[in-house]
């Protein structure tokens, strides 16, 4: 598919940025929607969305330009590109956390967890758009090949030529991305509605609770997301070039996602055991988080590696991450008082 839109004169429109533009502006739109139901101005969204979009926009292409240095002739070039390669999320996310900050250290909100929630929904529409726009270039194709006619289209699979002309249907793992990211926003618009105000069992207040639910459920269809991506962003080190051998086939953004996931099942055991203390069902849950954590890492991943059973390895690595999922949130409803305070607002 051409990928340009409009050609005026030296002016030249990429569908892609296009679409990126779309999301962007979608995302702030939704945040906009949801930040004054429980606050009283929305100057912190205004404030915070520029930092958002100019250090999401660096972080990712710094780390999608070091792990496909190979690409580009330097950062520069990288930067200066971006309608060639892709965007790694973990950029992104980390730009959203650190344009948070702004806000806070602005005044314009006092817990930076406040607009992280009101923004999640919209962080996930922005990023299903991001996906999206892969449409148009040649990223999030997957080395998995769709045999089955009936299975050669979206959001199924998108048609491939090689060097000699030849044509293959890929896995379009980049619209799968897609999908699962409208999903997610819809889920977290109602866990924002209706949840948001909800105390904690240890008495603490809900403040990141919605975004930490979101590093959850984008955290859980990323590992699997970028494992079929032929052009996931794998670790390779420069300086310490002797762990390459070891860590040269992990993907970046399965290792960031699995952190956070820990890093929300840790938060809400913490509230959780503050609260009401520990119980046989809180160890049972950790045994299963463990476990998922097992079958999604090596029965799921390191498997598929080394056996290109595809059919199995994922299956198993699927139903990994959805006990994986259901446990968080299992753990997460037992910390939540279900007497919500009244309606205040703040700045």
């Amino acid at each position: 598919m051409n990928s340009i839109a409009v050609i005026s004169g030296d002016l030249v429109l990429y569908w892609n940025g296009i679409v990126l533009a779309l999301g962007l502006a979608a995302g702030l739109c939704l945040s906009l929607a949801l930040y004054p139901r429980y606050n009283r101005h929305s100057a912190a969204v205004w404030v915070f969305f520029p930092f958002a979009v100019l250090l999401g926009l660096i972080l990712s292409r710094l780390i999608y330009w070091y792990c496909h240095i190979e690409q580009f002739g330097s950062f520069w070039e990288c930067l200066a590109s971006p309608n060639t390669g892709s965007y790694a999320m973990p950029g992104v996310i980390l730009g959203v956390l650190g344009a948070a900050q702004v806000s806070k250290k602005l005044k314009l909100v006092q817990r930076s967890g406040r607009l992280l929630d009101a923004v999640a929904p919209g962080l996930s529409l922005s990023l299903a758009f991001v996906r999206l726009s892969e449409l148009f270039n040649s990223s999030g194709r997957s080395r998995i090949t769709i045999q089955k006619p009936l299975f050669q289209r979206l959001p199924f699979a998108v048609p491939v030529t090689d060097s000699s002309g030849a044509v293959s249907w890929s896995l379009a793992a980049f619209f799968l991305s897609f999908l699962a990211l409208l999903v997610i926003t819809v889920v977290l618009v109602r866990l924002y509605l209706r949840y948001r105000r909800y105390p904690m069992a240890d008495g603490s207040n809900p403040n990141g609770n919605v975004f930490c639910l979101f590093l959850l459920l984008w955290g859980a269809t990323e590992v699997i997301i970028d494992s079929v991506r032929n052009d996931s962003c794998l670790m390779h080190f420069t300086l310490l070039k002797q762990l390459n051998p070891y860590a040269s086939f992990v993907s970046l953004g399965q290792v960031f996602a699995g952190v956070t996931i820990l890093i929300v099942m840790i938060r809400f055991t913490a509230v959780r055991v503050r609260g009401k203390g520990w119980s046989f069902k809180l160890v049972l849950g950790w045994l299963l988080f463990l476990a998922s954590l097992f079958g999604a890492g090596f029965l799921g991943e390191y498997r598929v590696q080394r056996t290109a059973n595809y059919a199995l390895c994922y299956a198993i690595m699927a139903a990994s991450l959805i006990l994986l999922t259901v446990v968080i949130l299992l753990v997460y409803r037992s910390c939540v008082d279900k007497t919500p305070p009244e309606d205040e607002f703040t700045v």
